[in-house]
């Protein structure tokens, strides 16, 4: 497979002709090729599949939230719940009393006014003093009340002191009323608790009666309501609500439900209706500008910081190949949990092929893509840019293959520290609740995962690439290669000139920052012509 790469640049070569040739236009190509192949991938992930359906008629299959919804119609039930919890508020009219008091005053005072006046009438006739009726009626005008015969007459018929007496008790019953506040809607059973009240005087029933009626009649309410503030107290309550959230892969109805009014504007909402054909022109369009900015970011990072991946055919498709590698098994996995997605993968493909720095900035593109893909969940992003970033820093120096799972271990544990960070500051659930570990367990998972992929995608990106990765390097200087062993058998001067022409050149290159690893792996084999033809060699020619 060492040269699939190199062919597939010569057909190239052969199918554009003349300036198509130039390295420019085909890296143009790849990108395109890119381009297509990542808008696809992540439009088909947060594009809705589509149903045409009407209140009333069954779902004709489980109709899915693609993405992250608000629930209006429960959000907007919970909130006039809320609204109706709050109390109506009153303010108190403190000018009620005052007019209670002058009501009572002005009442016995016109009592007092109609029984002199009866008195002077029955002085001026000679006659004994005795209500009659026109006195009755001058009274009930007065009170402006419609008393019966015999309470008017029992009023007219009272002492000044029985009057005085009566006039301080309703006073004070009225007085205990108003400072427990009355409301409008309260009014009518005050007067009955005021009439009961009257009764325990122990006036007599027409006297008892006639503080009752005029009890009534002068009370009103001392607390009015406030709509404003009772407004204002409920808007506060509605906005302390937390809008109901359709997550997505939550299903909103079921295949054979009936579609309600309600179920209409949750799909409407979540794009899941043929009639908006917006949302999926939106997801599409979304996808493709998503895809626009990774890709400019990454080819200008490429371009500033990292030329030879830049320049180089075969690292500018291996880069552009293992996002697509990485992004393809997150969406695989999604429908599983957004903590399980090996993004990790990518990033430990990328500094162990190519170099850690552009595999750190492609851990920060791959977390922010995988936000997307997971409904605009913040969380699901960060824990793979930590974990993608962990891994980088596992894998920048690698002895052997098994490091890749060393590796692994540490991209599980910063997934987990990662999910409890978040669910601590914004989960809204204790640490020791069994989501919040199980969504751990997901990310540990996704750790061990990416080792995985990573241990098995690597030999095949290495060979299909051209690669020489330090794994790679590792294995070279294995002593046990078949090639060093004829060397070791056919050649042994050779052999033991290579192994110390090998340390020199190791000392020589960690002296000046260099490849150590290759300088020495390339020692060992630079004399290893000499087992076919060793008269090549200026030594061994006589």
């Amino acid at each position: 497979m060492a040269g699939r790469f190199a062919d597939l640049g010569q057909w190239l070569d052969r199918t554009l002709q003349g300036k198509w040739r130039a390295l420019p236009v085909r890296r143009l190509l790849w990108a395109g090729l890119f381009f297509v192949l990542l808008t696809v991938l992540l439009a088909t992930a947060v594009a809705p599949s589509q149903v045409r359906v009407q209140p009333g008629q069954a779902a004709p299959r489980d109709l899915v939230a693609p993405k992250r919804v608000i629930d209006r119609p429960a959000t907007e039930r919970l909130r006039q719940e809320a609204a109706r919890a709050v109390p109506a508020e009153y303010y108190e009219d403190g000018t009620v009393l005052a007019g209670v008091r002058r009501d009572v005053e002005a009442a016995f005072t016109a009592v007092a006014e109609v029984k002199e006046a009866s008195r002077r009438r029955a002085a001026e006739g000679g006659q004994t003093p005795r209500p009659g009726e026109a006195d009755r009626e001058e009274l009930n005008r007065a009170l402006a009340l419609d008393l019966p015969p015999d309470v008017a007459d029992a009023v007219l018929a009272a002492s000044t002191d029985t009057l005085a007496a009566m006039r301080r008790d309703l006073l004070a019953l009225l007085e205990g009323e108003l400072e427990q506040g009355v409301k409008e809607d309260q009014l009518e059973v005050t007067r009955r608790r005021l009439a009961e009240e009257v009764r325990q005087l122990e006036y007599g029933r027409p006297l008892e009666q006639f503080l009752a009626l005029l009890g009534g009649r002068v009370l009103r309410p001392n607390l009015l309501y406030d709509r404003e503030g009772t407004e204002a107290a409920r808007r506060r309550a509605m906005a302390q609500v937390d809008p109901v959230v359709i997550v997505p892969g939550e299903v909103i109805v079921e295949a054979g439900e009936q579609v309600t009014e309600e179920d209409m504007v949750r799909l409407r909402d979540a794009g899941l209706l043929r009639d908006d054909p917006w949302s999926l022109a939106g997801a599409w369009g979304g996808s493709a500008l998503l895809v626009l900015l990774v890709m400019a970011v990454s080819g200008t990072y490429l371009a500033t910081f990292d030329r030879r991946v830049y320049e180089e055919e075969s690292r500018f498709v291996l880069f552009g190949f293992v996002l697509l590698i990485a992004l393809a098994l997150a969406r695989l996995l999604q429908p599983i949990s957004g903590y399980v997605m090996p993004v990790a993968t990518g990033t430990m493909l990328l500094a162990v092929l190519l170099n850690p720095r552009t595999a750190l900035m492609a851990a920060m593109i791959l977390g922010a893509v995988v936000g997307v893909l997971t409904g605009d969940a913040l969380r699901y992003a960060l824990v793979a840019w930590f974990g993608g970033a962990a891994s980088v820093f596992a894998v920048s120096r690698l002895g052997q293959r098994s490091d890749f799972m060393r590796a692994g271990l540490v991209t599980a544990l910063a997934n987990v520290a990662a999910v409890i960070a978040w669910a601590a500051l914004f989960g809204g659930l204790p640490l020791y609740s069994l989501d919040v570990w199980k969504q751990a367990a997901w990310g540990a998972v996704s750790g061990i995962l990416a080792a995985i992929l990573t241990i098995g995608l690597l030999p095949f990106l290495e060979s299909f690439f051209g690669v020489v990765t330090p794994i790679r390097l590792i294995e070279l200087a294995n002593p046990n290669q078949p090639l060093l062993r004829r060397l070791l058998v056919e050649a042994p001067g050779t052999y033991h000139h290579s192994l110390m022409v090998a340390n020199l050149a190791e000392a020589a290159v960690e002296e000046v920052g260099g490849n150590s690893l290759l300088a020495r792996v390339g020692a060992y084999y630079h004399d290893v012509g000499k087992i076919k033809r060793p008269y090549f060699f200026i030594e061994n020619q006589f």
